[in-house]
């Protein structure tokens, strides 16, 4: 008896990260992955329902064969359904994203960070330094693999 041939059709779903300021990106796509809180997440259509908070770091887009879009976000929160939404307070597209700005981001918020006089100054700046050092070892660690 023949075994059946595997169905390698790929089925897409609609997934779109929205910010505050509206939606930042919209695709369909066969494959989503991204960064919870408790570990890496791939999703397909027809994913089991699921609400989960996301960590800063990379989303990936799976639009084609050999096409990615990867997105940085500053955490978040994903509603998967029949589609994806991803809440975020900011997304980028990696691409848009460079290793000389981000650095001299940094050594900006250092000298407020040092200028600062209360707490809540000093912890806003933290946190601010915190999305930018993860944006920067994401380049960094993108650049180091092509």
């Amino acid at each position: 008896m023949d075994s059946p041939a595997l169905n390698t059709a790929r089925t897409y779903f609609n997934v779109k990260i929205i910010s505050p300021d509206g939606e930042v990106a919209a695709a369909m796509v066969y494959m989503l992955s991204a960064s919870t809180l408790d570990g890496e997440i791939a999703l397909l259509k027809n994913h089991v329902p699921l609400v989960t908070s996301l960590q800063p770091g990379l989303v990936t887009f799976y639009c084609a064969e050999n096409e990615k879009v990867l997105y940085f976000i500053a955490g978040g929160f994903l509603e998967m359904t029949d589609h994806c939404s991803i809440l975020v307070e900011e997304a980028i597209l990696v691409n848009d994203m460079d290793a000389p700005t981000l650095e001299k981001g940094l050594e900006l918020l250092a000298q407020k960070y040092h200028e600062s006089t209360t707490d809540a100054q000093k912890n806003a700046l933290k946190s601010d330094r915190q999305i930018l050092q993860a944006k920067l070892d994401l380049v960094n660690r993108l650049v180091l693999k092509k």
